[in-house]
């Protein structure tokens, strides 16, 4: 009797240690880009997404300046900030373009919005597309004739 319950013991022991030590390790983290959700325990594996550029292409037929093409421009921020948090340079007289981020931004899973500019010198600026994105699902966004691709580099 008394072998029996110290074998009753040791067994749960062991079986306690394996059954702890057995955790699906993986990326616990749901910005991650590779976030798994069978993961129960994180290996320090995560990789997630920085922005690197912003390419535009808007239609040559708009409703531009004068004698040119716009002068574009993004801004954009996570949706449950009151601010635009972050905005690209500007690049003038270009129907198509890649702009620069100034930031080391890292891209969260949660919905995300932007607006396109064309900017004006003598009046207000010019809305082209705005819209709403979850960076871990899709980057680019098409409306109007016009094309938005959030360009990003995984570290």
């Amino acid at each position: 009797m008394k072998t029996l319950k110290i074998l009753s013991c040791g067994l749960l022991i062991l079986s306690a240690t394996v059954f702890t030590s057995c955790k699906k390790k993986g990326c616990t983290d749901m910005d991650a880009d590779n976030y798994s959700s069978y993961a129960e325990k994180s290996d320090g594996s995560c990789a997630f997404r920085y922005a690197t550029l912003v390419q535009v292409s808007t239609p040559t037929n708009g409703n531009y300046d004068l004698l040119s093409g716009p002068d574009i421009y993004v801004r954009f921020a996570k949706s449950s900030s009151p601010n635009w948090d972050y905005y690209t340079n500007t690049t003038a007289d270009s129907y198509s373009t890649s702009l620069t981020v100034p930031l080391d931004i890292m891209f969260t899973n949660e919905d995300w919005v932007f607006e396109i500019y064309d900017y004006d010198d003598l009046d207000s600026d010019d809305l082209i597309l705005f819209g709403t994105f979850n960076p871990l699902e899709t980057l680019t966004l098409t409306g109007s004739g016009v094309s938005i691709t959030f360009q990003h580099t995984t570290k």
